[in-house]
C-alpha cells in the first residue's frame, strides 16, 4: 500500500525538480565576458560610463590589497564599489590582500574570500558567486575551498597554456574547462592593439566563450596591465559595432551548468600545451622536407607567435620572406620585430611609454641597431611571475 504512495512522492519530487531548473540557453556565437580586476579607480570614472553606454554587462573582481585602503586616487571607495552593483554590474571576489592562489597559501584562502564577502554585506552587496584568481596563480587544490565557499565560476589567466607576459589565451570551453578555472581568452596589455583585442574575441565561436581580463583604463599603480582609455573605448566600439553579447562572468550560468565538471580539471590545459607542440614539431618536418616552401616556415613563425616566442616567430617569418615577397608579412616583421627587441630588453629599463626609463632603454635600443614601435614601452616587467601582484 505505501509502495506507490512512495513511488508517486519521488516522481513528484523530480517533476518539480525539472521544473525549477531552467533549460540553459545554447551558446550563442560572439558570446564574450568582460572582467575587470583590483578595485581601480578607473573602473568607476571611465569604464562604467562606456559599459552603460553600450548597455554592456561586467565583473568587476574586488580587493583591498595594494594601496587600497589610503590611495583613493587610485582606488575605488565601497561606496563607488556599490554604485557598480547598483547599475547591475557583477561584483566578484579577488581575496581581500590579492594573494596569489598557491599550495603555499592555500591555508589563508578562507579568511581572504570571506573578508571580501563580508565587506560586501556591510555594504549591501550580494555575496559573491565569482571569483578572479590574484596574480593568475592557480592550483586545483584551491577548487574544493571555492565551491564551499559559494563561488560558482573563477576566472584564471592564459597562462600555463600561453606565457603570463604578453596576455594571450584561450576561450572558455564548457564542458572541457572546469567552471573553476575558466581561462582569459585576452588579458589587455598596454600596447595591445585592436588586431589583438580582434584575436582575442575571435575565440567566441562553436560553443566557447571569451573571457576578457582586464586592469585600471588607465592603471598608474601597475603599468605593465594598463589600457589606454581611447583605446578601451576603441575596443568596446569593436563589440558594439560587431553585434556581440557582451555579460558578466555571473550570466554564464544561463549557458553553462556550474555543477558540470571534467574529471581532471588539468586535462584540457595539458591537450592544448600539447596541441601547440605538436603542430609545431609537424611544421618543423614539413620545412625540413620541403625547405624551399614558404608557407612552412610561415606555419612555424604563427605558432611561434602564438607561444609569444617572438625572435623565433621572427627567424622564420624572415625565412619565409626570402623565399617569397609577402607583404603583409612583412609588416609583421616590423612589430614581432619590436617585441622580440622589447622582451630582450633588461627589466630596469622596461616601463610604460611615458616613462623616462623607456625613454633611455629606446635610446639604447636604436643605438645598438634594434627597432621599437608606438606602444613598445607597455611590456613592463614582461619576466615577471604570474604569481606577482598587479593581476
Amino acid at each position: 500500500m505505501f509502495r506507490p504512495i512512495v513511488c508517486s512522492l519521488v516522481l513528484l519530487v523530480v517533476i518539480c525538480a525539472g521544473i525549477d531548473a531552467p533549460a540553459l540557453e545554447p551558446i550563442p556565437d560572439q558570446l564574450v565576458v568582460l572582467t575587470f580586476d583590483d578595485s581601480v579607480a578607473s573602473h568607476h570614472a571611465v569604464v562604467r560610463p562606456i559599459l552603460k553606454r553600450y548597455g554592456f554587462g561586467a565583473t568587476f573582481f574586488i580587493t583591498e590589497g595594494f594601496s587600497f585602503r589610503m590611495n583613493k586616487q587610485d582606488y575605488m571607495t565601497w561606496e563607488q564599489i556599490k554604485e557598480l552593483h547598483e547599475d547591475g554590474f557583477e561584483i566578484g571576489n579577488h581575496t581581500r590582500d590579492h594573494m596569489s592562489v598557491t599550495t603555499r597559501t592555500l591555508g589563508q584562502l578562507r579568511e581572504q574570500v570571506k573578508a571580501i564577502n563580508a565587506r560586501c554585506a556591510e555594504h549591501g552587496i550580494p555575496k559573491p558567486v565569482s571569483f578572479g584568481y590574484p596574480g593568475n596563480a592557480i592550483t586545483p587544490e584551491a577548487i574544493p575551498i571555492l565551491k564551499d565557499l559559494g563561488i560558482r565560476l573563477a576566472r584564471r589567466g592564459g597562462a600555463p597554456e600561453h606565457p603570463y607576459e604578453w596576455g594571450r589565451g584561450f576561450a572558455y570551453e564548457p564542458g572541457a574547462d572546469h567552471p573553476l578555472l575558466i581561462p582569459s581568452a585576452g588579458d589587455a596589455r598596454p600596447d595591445w592593439t585592436l588586431d589583438d583585442f580582434k584575436r582575442a574575441v575571435s575565440e567566441a565561436r562553436a560553443g566557447r566563450i571569451a573571457v576578457l581580463q582586464f586592469h585600471g583604463v588607465p592603471d598608474r599603480e601597475h603599468p605593465w596591465v594598463h589600457t589606454r582609455p581611447e583605446r578601451f573605448e576603441e575596443f568596446m566600439g569593436y563589440l558594439h559595432t560587431n553585434s556581440f553579447k557582451v555579460i558578466a562572468l555571473r550570466d554564464l550560468a544561463r549557458y553553462v551548468d556550474p555543477e558540470q565538471v571534467p574529471e581532471n580539471p588539468l586535462a584540457i590545459v595539458e591537450k592544448r600545451e600539447g596541441n601547440l607542440a605538436g603542430a609545431l614539431e609537424h611544421a618543423q618536418k614539413a620545412a625540413t622536407l620541403n625547405p624551399t616552401e614558404p608557407r612552412n616556415f610561415t606555419t612555424i613563425g604563427e605558432i611561434y607567435e602564438a607561444q609569444s616566442e617572438f625572435s623565433k616567430a621572427v627567424e622564420a617569418y624572415s625565412t619565409a620572406l626570402t623565399l617569397e615577397p609577402n607583404e603583409a608579412i612583412e609588416s609583421k616583421l616590423d612589430d614581432l620585430r619590436a617585441r622580440a627587441a622589447f622582451a630582450a630588453m633588461p627589466q630596469e629599463y622596461r616601463s610604460i611609454e611615458t616613462s623616462p626609463t623607456v625613454t633611455r632603454a629606446t635610446s639604447r635600443l636604436t643605438s645598438r641597431g634594434g627597432s621599437t614601435s608606438p606602444g613598445m614601452g607597455g611590456r613592463v616587467q614582461a619576466t615577471r611571475s604570474r604569481s606577482s601582484v598587479g593581476s
